[in-house]
Order: structure tokens, then C-alpha cells, then sequence
């Protein structure tokens, strides 16, 4: 019976409290208000974004099924952008073709390159589009191999052979000659460079921005000026080389950086150096055979980095020869020019002028 009484206490109790608070929140309804100052709430938009791809392929092995492999995986891309990683050496039957219109970036990941002349390339790479060298894993190579070196009357052997745009980031591109030559002069105007840029049916451009460019005992960049078609509309010249960073190698049978044209044509040529290294037992830069004409305009300017020669056989760390009249200027700001033999730090060939905006 008590128990009982208990029950219906809490039960009216509860009824009780459930009718107050009924009660309250109705006058609350009626009297009270939320008022929201200097505060905003709005409903956003969201706009998704396609994100752009780069395609990656993957290129392994070094069996002659790899090498096909990459000739397929270059074809593939078309004109699409490509990155194309490397996953092991890879030695080349023929040369690499980087067709006009394509834009490429071959990542060496820490693996080599390469391509023999016994096998009858003439180099690793032939570039007539946009090709990037990038080596994110270090210790990469690009390297075309001989046996001998090949004659000034033979045709040219390079490990890039340039006729687009060429972006150098990383890696090692170079030359590995297995029989070096006897002191010959004849040897000292083969035509055999780590690069070669030729502006024939379209401006060409070499941008250095990292890695090494080694000749070995013949040229780092050689640079064959001839009239194309179109100039390169961003710097308004038939052939750049831009040098930022990284370093450029030239033995004894060649330079680290040689230009030279051919009679009758008229091109137009900068090259700019900001940064890195150019260095070579001979000379370290050298013009040859800029023939005249009112377009014939070449003009070096030295920025920044080190330009160095050891100086063997006289030579100069910057040598200009001018076959005729030409319109040649070299502008030497704040870059350092080092001369460690018996070589003058300038000289002029037979003809033509020179003009050094900073006496040194």
C-alpha cells in the first residue's frame, strides 16, 4: 500500500513538471525573439575542377623489347604532354626521334641511355620538338658511344642531336670515345659534341638548368647557326642557348661551347649565361667562321657563372673568330673568367671586332 502511494506521487510530480514546462515554452513562442547582429550565413557554391593529367609511362628493362618499348611509348604520346620514366638501362639500335609538335620529358630515374655508332646512330636523341632531361633519382646518363672519333669530313656524332627546344635539368648527356686520338689537328674541327643545335627548319634553343654536359675529349654544346624559317618568337633569334645552372665540358679536341655559321647565312644568335659552369682544356667559348651579313647578329652576354680554360696550346678562355665583318658583341657583367695556363683570357681571329663592355 505504501508502495503504492509512492507511485502515484512521482506520477503526479511528473505530470506536474511536464505542464510547467508546456506551459513556458508557448509564452516563449509568443514573447521572446533571436536576433542575429553582424553575423552572415550564406550557402556556398562548389565548383569542381578537372584536374590536368601528364601521362606517365613506364619504361623497364634493358632487353632489345624495352627499347622498343620507349620508340612506342614516344609514338604514343603524340602531341600530347609526356613524362616518361626510365626503369632500367636502356641501349638504343637506332635514334630516339622527339618529332616536331610533341613536348617530352624523359626522367633518367638514376639509369643510362644510350646508343653506339657501330650500330649506325649518329646520336642518342634527335630532337625536333620540345624534349626535357630530368633525373630525379641522380646518376642518370644520356651518352652516345664510338670506338673512334670521326673525321671533320664525317658526319656529326652527338648524344643530342637539337633542332626544337631543348630543357637540360638533370642527368649526364656526354660522349664516351673508347679510343682517343694521337695529337692531330686535324681532330680539333671534328664534329662531335654531348649536343648539337642546328637551326635549320626551325629556331633552336638549349636551356641548361642543372646536370653536366660532357664532351669528353671533344665539344659540350656545339651550336650551328643556319636561317630557319620562323624565329623563336619569345627571344626573337634563329639560336639560343641559355645557361642558369649546371656545367658545360669541352676536351682537347673540341670546346665546352663553340659557335659557328655557314657562308651566306645570315642568323641570329644569343647566348645568355647567368649561372653554372663552362669548362674545357681549350677554350671555354669560341665563335668560328661568322661570316657578314646586315641579319649576322651574335651576341653573348656573361651574367654570372665561371667560364675557366686550362689553356693548353695558347688557347683563351673566350676566343672570337671572325671571318669577315660581323656584327658580334660580348657584354661581361658580373660573371668570373679564369685562365689556369699559359692562354690569353681573349682573343681575336682574322677579321671583324669585338666589343667587351667591361675592361678586364
Amino acid at each position: 500500500m505504501k508502495n503504492m502511494k509512492n507511485l502515484l506521487l512521482a506520477s503526479g510530480i511528473t505530470v506536474f513538471t511536464c505542464s510547467a514546462l508546456m506551459l513556458g515554452t508557448t509564452f516563449a513562442w509568443f514573447s521572446d525573439s533571436i536576433v542575429n547582429r553582424g553575423n552572415i550565413i550564406e550557402a556556398g557554391s562548389y565548383e569542381a575542377q578537372e584536374a590536368e593529367e601528364t601521362e606517365t609511362l613506364s619504361i623497364r628493362g634493358a632487353s632489345a623489347a624495352t627499347s622498343q618499348e620507349l620508340y612506342e611509348a614516344v609514338e604514343k604520346a603524340g602531341e600530347e604532354k609526356a613524362v616518361i620514366n626510365l626503369g632500367g638501362n636502356i641501349s638504343l639500335d637506332a635514334s630516339l626521334v622527339i618529332s616536331e609538335g610533341q613536348d617530352i620529358t624523359i626522367d633518367l630515374k638514376g639509369y643510362s641511355l644510350t646508343a653506339s655508332s657501330e650500330d649506325g646512330a649518329a646520336a642518342v636523341i634527335l630532337n625536333e620538338g620540345n624534349l626535357s632531361v630530368n633525373d630525379s633519382a641522380g646518376g642518370g646518363s644520356i651518352v652516345m658511344q664510338f670506338e673512334k672519333p670521326p673525321a671533320p669530313e664525317d658526319g656529326a656524332l652527338c648524344a643530342v642531336e637539337n633542332k626544337g627546344v631543348l630543357n637540360i635539368n638533370g642527368g649526364l648527356t656526354a660522349l664516351s670515345c673508347s679510343e682517343l686520338p694521337q695529337e692531330d689537328a686535324d681532330y680539333e674541327n671534328t664534329r662531335a659534341a654531348a649536343v648539337i643545335s642546328l637551326s635549320s627548319e626551325r629556331a633552336a634553343a638549349v636551356n641548361v638548368t642543372g646536370g653536366t654536359v660532357d664532351g669528353g675529349a671533344f665539344s659540350g654544346v656545339m651550336t650551328v647557326l643556319e636561317k630557319p624559317a620562323e624565329a623563336d618568337p619569345e627571344t626573337e633569334h634563329d639560336s639560343l642557348l641559355k645557361i642558369t645552372d649546371g656545367e658545360i665540358k669541352g676536351g682537347t679536341y673540341g670546346r665546352a661551347v663553340w659557335i659557328s655559321n655557314s657562308e651566306g647565312t645570315d642568323a641570329s644568335f644569343l647566348m645568355d649565361m647567368t649561372g653554372g659552369r663552362v669548362l674545357a682544356v681549350a677554350a671555354a667559348l669560341q665563335t668560328d667562321n661568322l661570316y657578314d651579313g646586315d641579319e649576322t647578329n651574335v651576341r653573348i652576354s656573361i651574367q654570372g657563372g665561371t667560364l675557366e680554360s686550362s689553356g693548353e696550346g695558347n688557347a683563351q678562355t673566350v676566343r672570337l673568330n671572325l671571318a669577315r665583318e660581323s656584327n658580334t658583341q660580348l657584354d661581361i657583367g658580373s660573371g668570373l673568367l679564369k685562365n689556369t695556363g699559359q692562354g690569353a683570357l681573349y682573343g681575336v681571329g682574322s677579321g671583324g671586332s669585338w666589343q667587351d663592355d667591361n675592361e678586364r
